[in-house]
């Protein structure tokens, strides 16, 4: 007797899925990534924010003070501050001595140590705005504020300071900064040209003392000096054109005084003078250039009358 046959067992049936749900499955994973990273950044933020936040006495003040730290300057001295005149100021500008520089607070603890180290730097820090914009006229006495009541601090301090913090620089610091900021604030002087001089008033057989009309008189002398040169050797035809040029420079000088030249000037004699020597120097120009050919179309070429006649036709053999 035959066995039963078991039937086959059913083949699975193969999923094919489309390129945009394999991208989707291939995304899955890194999504969850995503939001993991993101969990641990927002974690990260709430911390610092809570650090912020406790240990706010310890930064907020450096950065905002208060409204009593930046009130208007004090009318009194600063303290252990020589009376000083207004000369000394430019003296302590002027010496060579090294650029304010921010302070430490590093070398001592003490609460109302880093309270003033604090005040001088901020006013420094508006003391280098200023003077890059010297407009903000309400920095100077911001500035000056700040310096008294950093030397006021340093001050109180003097009697329990260690030997190692040098309370004394801090001061002259603060001096310094006072004086510099004053220094800047003072208006520049404005530098006056002083007017031109006058000319002193003519009198009638005397030359008229106008400097336009004595310049234009010198180039004309000049001129004339060397046209005589010329006339003296007439070959040196070169200074023509620099005796026209100083001829010419004279007489629109003296045309330019027309109206400012006193009565009894010859102004009109002296221009009529300056023409007459660049028509002459013209005239020289002309008398000593090349004659030019009487016939403008004989250039020393062969014309047709100079041509030999040609030889009659001869027919080809």
């Amino acid at each position: 007797m035959e066995e039963p046959t078991t039937p086959p067992p059913p083949s699975r049936k193969k999923i094919r899925l489309t390129r945009a749900e394999a991208y989707a499955m291939r995304l899955s994973r890194p999504r969850k990534k995503k939001l993991e990273f993101l969990f641990v950044g927002l974690a990260i933020a709430a911390a610092l924010g809570y650090g912020l936040w406790h240990f706010q006495d310890e930064w907020l003040p450096y950065w905002l003070p208060s409204e009593e730290q930046a009130a208007a300057p004090a009318t009194g001295p600063v303290a252990g501050e020589q009376p000083a005149t207004a000369p000394a100021e430019p003296q302590a500008a002027a010496s060579g001595a090294a650029p304010l520089d921010f302070l430490s607070a590093a070398i001592w603890d003490q609460p109302r140590f880093l309270q003033g180290v604090r005040l001088f730097n901020q006013a420094l820090d508006r003391h280098h705005a200023f003077r890059d914009n010297r407009n903000r006229s309400d920095l100077p006495p911001q500035i000056e504020a700040g310096a008294r009541q950093a030397a006021a601090a340093f001050e109180e301090v003097r009697a329990e300071a260690p030997a190692a913090v040098p309370l004394a620089d801090y001061l002259a610091s603060c001096r310094r900064l006072v004086a510099e900021t004053r220094r800047l604030a003072r208006p520049e002087p404005v530098a006056t040209t002083p007017p031109p001089p006058e000319a002193p008033p003519y009198r009638p057989g005397e030359p008229w003392q106008h400097p336009d009309y004595l310049a234009g008189a010198n180039r004309f002398n000049q001129a004339l000096e060397q046209y005589k040169v010329f006339l003296a050797d007439k070959k040196r035809t070169e200074l023509l054109q620099p005796i026209e040029e100083g001829a010419f420079q004279a007489a629109k000088t003296f045309e330019a005084l027309k109206g400012q030249a006193p009565e009894g000037v010859p102004l009109a004699d002296h221009i009529t003078q300056c023409y007459k020597l660049i028509s002459d120097c013209r005239r020289q120009h002309l008398e000593g250039a090349p004659a030019a050919p009487a016939n403008p179309f004989d250039r020393g070429t062969t014309g047709p009358s100079r041509r030999p006649a040609l030889p009659a036709y001869q027919p080809p053999p």
